[in-house]
């Protein structure tokens, strides 16, 4: 079994005490027996970020994300995993049409989920992938908005390769989304 963490921060100071950036990431994987993993998280922070040029109010952007997926290794020719990633943001933005300092804010979420499946055989391999991802999306500001959409989305491949120089890709492609968007 083995075990991979990474760790990595970076952030930058502007006046004394007053840090206007941070970003850190962190991630750990590896595998135990039959069994894969991967565990990841970030952080993006920013304070001070403005529009205007002549713009004294400081607008925050904040990004947070993670990964997660497992895996299982049933034989050398059958392989299944499953995963789940999340994406945060939040961003303050001014009114650029009036070219004034606002307190509008955009604040959006994202989660997708997913299956896959890896048979290999002779020459060839069939993958299947199905995945769902759903991101909502909130406008605070002189014009409120709200958007949410969803997507399902599989596939299912065959790759046969006849030799180094020649290989064929066959599969189908199957998706479906919907949006709806709202003026609150």
């Amino acid at each position: 079994s083995t075990c991979i963490i990474n760790w990595d921060n970076n952030f930058h100071i502007i006046r004394p005490h007053i840090i206007n950036q941070f970003i850190n990431n962190v991630s750990v994987n590896g595998h135990l027996g039959k069994f894969n993993y991967l565990m990841a998280f970030g952080n993006h922070y920013e304070n001070g970020l403005s529009a205007l040029a002549s713009g004294n109010e400081e607008d925050i952007y904040n990004a947070i994300n993670g990964n997660f997926k497992l895996g299982y290794r049933f034989s050398d020719s059958y392989k299944v995993s499953a995963y789940l990633n999340f994406d945060k943001f939040k961003a303050d933005f001014d009114d650029a049409s009036n070219f004034m300092d606002a307190d509008n804010q955009s604040i959006s979420n994202q989660y997708r989920l997913g299956l896959s499946q890896n048979f290999k055989y002779g020459k060839g391999s069939v993958i299947a992938h199905v995945a769902y991802n759903n991101i909502e999306r909130n406008i605070a500001s002189n014009y409120p908005a709200k958007y949410i959409s969803e997507i399902i989305n599989a596939d299912v491949y065959n790759r046969y390769t006849f030799n180094t120089n020649l290989h064929t890709v066959l599969g189908f492609n199957v998706q479906e989304s919907n949006m709806k968007s709202y003026v609150i």
